[in-house]
């Protein structure tokens, strides 16, 4: 089971645009993935992006953890683990597509979690 990133080239401009919704993420489950901020607001537009470290890529940091978990959380562990993945995960992806297994993920955040909370406080 893996997330997919994937960005599309505008057909008129040759360029990519992130405000026409062309960086897409599917779920494991083949699904697109729903855009979530830090209030819990569902985007009904994806506001995602990857390969740098800003807003887009924090929703995208964030929506994905909120779909692994099955939870949102607005406590500060949780927004520090959405921070922490942003910075290590999503801005080091690359540019055009990208895919994570959910194993990865999973060793990922087990690693994370236990160097900076010294346990599995998520898993």
């Amino acid at each position: 089971m893996t997330y997919t990133g994937k960005r599309t080239i505008h057909s008129e401009t040759g360029k990519t645009d992130m405000q026409r919704g062309i960086c897409s993420v599917l779920t494991p489950n083949g699904t697109v993935l729903s855009s979530i901020n830090i209030n819990g607001t569902i985007f009904p537009e994806r506001t995602f992006d990857w390969g740098y470290y800003g807003v887009y890529p924090s929703n995208l940091a964030r929506s994905m953890l909120v779909h692994y978990f099955g939870k949102n959380s607005s406590d500060v562990y949780f927004n520090e683990l959405v921070r922490t993945f942003c910075y290590e995960v999503i801005s080091n992806l690359p540019f055009m597509d990208w895919s994570i297994e959910e194993e990865e993920l999973k060793n990922y955040l087990k690693r994370t979690v236990d160097a900076v909370y010294g346990d599995a406080i998520y898993e």
